[in-house]
Formats: C-alpha cells, structure tokens, sequence
C-alpha cells in the first residue's frame, strides 16, 4: 500500500481554510457530500510501503510538522513510526541502546560501564527483564494495544528497510557517521527494545533512576 505526502504551504493553508469552511458552510444534512478538506493540499510525493495496511495522507504544516490521516488505526500508528524514524531515528536508536546495555556497539569502551549497568536493572522477580515479562501480559490482556505497539514498530522497520535498500529518500542520520557508525550496524526495531526504552523514560520521569 502507499501513502501520499503533502506539503502545506501558505497558499495551501489559506486554500485548505476556505474549502473546510465552505465544506461546512454547504453541508445541509439533507444528503450533500462533505469535501475533503486534505484533497485541497498539493501532493508532493506518493511512497510505497510494503506492510501499510490501507492508504493514508502525511500532511507537513508550515512549521514541518507532519499530521498523520489514515483510514484505520493500525494504518496511523504505522504512519507515525515511518515518520519517527525518518525524523529521528538516531535519537530512537540511541534510547534503545542506553535501556538495553547496548551503546558500546557504537561508542567503544567508554561506555562499558553504562552498558553492564543496564543489563542488570529493570529486572523481574523471575530474573526477566521487565520488557519482556510487561510484553508477555500485553499481549494476553490486551490484544489491541499490542497490535498498535507491533503497528508501530512495523512503521520504523518499514523506514529502516527503505534505508537499506536506498528508497524514497531514506538517508543514514549523520550523527553514525562521528561514531563510524553506518547502515550495516542498524539492526531492527523490536518490541522488546521498544518497551525497553519506554520503561527507561519512565524511570527517569518519576525520580526512580537517574545517570
């Protein structure tokens, strides 16, 4: 399935104002069809993804801030993974790899420390990381969520696979190249690593855990 990015310049702005409120001005309720205001925003690319469940629009305000419209949500939620990771991957990947032990794959032994720390917190009474032993519960207790957390991580691993391929556009971010870091060393996103993350903000956020 693809997508359509759309860019909403000034013009584009005032055009889209005057169609919403004309949409709504002529909508009687006696039958009429309401336009859509999206159509009056110039498309400016259409991308294929290969696992998007139905066509969506990416609409990028004048600041660059892109507004997500899908038919679903599944379709939305993989939407704004795609768009995450070709935003901000390196800050992702970064996340994943302070939560999981990870970092010195990239950054070498300054970071060892950090890294045997990590393995050795945020563990379960059973002796699982917590990642795992939350994801475990999730997906018995609630199916749906699950499926919007597999959605988005479908959505990154969509923009990782364009990345490697060399498709629309995916560029390595720059900061891998002052670590000597390339496209070789990204491995996909997975849920764990997703949940990792989450849990590690989450600890920094309440005071529970500081570096």
């Amino acid at each position: 399935m693809s997508y359509r990015s759309r860019v909403l310049r000034r013009a584009a702005a005032a055009l889209l104002l005057a169609v919403a409120l004309g949409a709504c001005s002529s909508d009687d309720g006696a039958g009429g069809s309401r336009v859509d205001p999206i159509d009056a925003v110039p498309i400016d690319a259409t991308i294929a993804l290969p696992g998007l469940a139905a066509a969506g629009d990416v609409v990028f305000d004048t600041l660059g801030v892109p507004h997500i419209y899908a038919p679903t949500r599944d379709a939305a939620i993989f939407l704004q993974g795609y768009e995450t990771a070709k935003a901000r991957f390196w800050e992702l990947d970064a996340f994943r790899r302070v939560a999981t032990g990870r970092l010195s794959e990239i950054f070498g032994a300054i970071t060892l420390g950090m890294d045997a720390e990590m393995r050795t917190i945020f563990l379960a009474r059973d002796g699982r990381h917590i990642e795992d032993a939350l994801w475990e519960r999730l997906e018995a207790e609630d199916a749906a969520s699950a499926a919007l957390i597999e959605a988005y991580a479908a959505g990154i691993n969509a923009w990782l696979d364009d990345l490697r391929n060399g498709r629309n556009g995916a560029t390595l971010p720059a900061e891998y190249s002052l670590v000597g870091a390339d496209v070789g060393d990204l491995v996909n996103w997975t849920i764990n690593a997703q949940n990792a993350a989450i849990n590690q903000l989450e600890g920094y956020i309440s005071g529970h855990y500081t570096v």
